[in-house]
């Protein structure tokens, strides 16, 4: 009885030796990776008691004046954050006076010319308005959409253009969009066969 409550005591100190050990080698690890100024100068070989301790300040003031530095640089860009006023989704800070957009399509089906334009920014309000000039006999066709808000950007509502307003040829194809000051023209040429 007496050898078992032993070995229930001895265990229970090795257990807390353990348990001690990990939570003391876990500490100074994260000391070690945090790279406090006390346990980078330890490990500085030095001539003399004057010179490690002359070592030792200068760690710690270089050490808090990075931290101070830090700190300031990163009050300084949350204050220009701020003060930065808010962009629409896309919108990119390039020209925030133009529209920036896309003819992301432009196919034949149905007998009809299908243009669609998607619009990298918010917009609520505008106008998207189609020119179409034939190469050969500058035909022109005229069409006019309004702008659709769309969650994080907008599109022209699509130019649905018949076939027979068109006919055959090489057409050069342009798109104003305008919404309050801001504009964009964009240009691609089709083939109507």
């Amino acid at each position: 009885m007496n050898k078992n409550k032993n070995q229930i005591i001895i265990i229970f100190l090795i257990s807390i030796i353990v348990f001690v050990g990990a939570v003391g080698f876990g500490w100074w690890l994260s000391n070690q990776m945090s790279g406090s100024s006390e346990s980078t100068s330890t490990g500085v070989v030095v001539q003399n008691n004057q010179q490690q301790s002359s070592i030792k300040s200068d760690k710690t003031n270089t050490k808090s004046t990075e931290k101070d530095d830090k700190k300031k640089n990163s009050d300084d860009e949350f204050k220009r954050e701020k003060e930065k006023p808010p962009l629409n989704q896309y919108e990119g800070e390039i020209n925030q006076d133009e529209i920036t957009a896309v003819i992301n399509s432009k196919s034949v089906q149905n007998n009809q010319l299908l243009l669609r334009v998607t619009i990298n920014q918010q917009l609520s309000t505008g106008t998207c308005d189609l020119t179409l000039v034939n190469q050969a006999t500058q035909k022109t066709v005229n069409k006019q959409v309004k702008v659709i808000q769309n969650p994080s950007s907008a599109s022209c509502a699509g130019f649905d253009v018949p076939l027979n307003e068109l006919g055959i040829g090489q057409w050069s194809v342009k798109i104003d969009i305008k919404s309050g000051a801001k504009a964009k023209t964009l240009n691609t040429m089709v083939t109507i066969r």
